[in-house]
């Protein structure tokens, strides 16, 4: 995973009396590795096939086939390495909400480009797009998604403002 460490990952559950227990703690399992930007990877801590998520099953999810975006809940950490690939481009049903944890990369979208750096968020809300990195650095992104129902001949857009007085 380039230069990054490897994302621990702790997860609890609940013993008989309802008391909080940690069943596991260690490395994530579900490393997904990009053939087409080599140290780059994605690692899912945990995903979920439904809303609401399911908070008694005991198997872990993310040990399943790989899954771009689940029905449900995905939880990934994202990390960039640079490449002059052509950009990856996708679209989910989801709505995505990423933080850059450290080095910068550049969304792309029908609108355009988006420099972002360490400290930077954005909210992906469906449509395609695509995430390059053009620095050496490694950029970590942290994105928790939620599906949605697939838009039909819906665009997804902000709102207009309301009027000021």
């Amino acid at each position: 995973m380039g230069e990054q460490p490897a994302v621990r990952r702790v997860v609890t559950g609940r013993d008989a009396d309802g008391n909080v227990t940690i069943v596991a703690d260690g490395p994530a399992p579900a490393v997904t590795e990009l053939p087409a930007a080599p140290g780059s990877a994605l690692v899912d801590v945990w995903r979920g096939d439904s809303l609401p998520p399911d908070l008694e099953g005991l198997d872990d999810p993310t040990l399943g086939p790989f899954e771009l975006m689940p029905e449900g809940t995905l939880f990934r950490v994202i990390d960039l390495a640079w490449t002059d690939a052509e950009p990856m481009w996708h679209e989910t049903a989801s709505i995505d909400f990423v933080y850059v944890v450290s080095g910068r990369c550049t969304f792309l979208s029908a609108a355009g480009a988006v420099d972002l750096v360490a400290g930077d968020s954005i909210v992906v809300r469906g449509g395609q797009h695509a995430w390059v990195n053009r620095d050496p650095e490694v950029c970590r992104l942290v994105d928790m998604s939620v599906g949605v129902p697939e838009p039909s001949d819906v665009t997804l857009a902000w709102p207009d403002p309301p009027p000021s007085d």
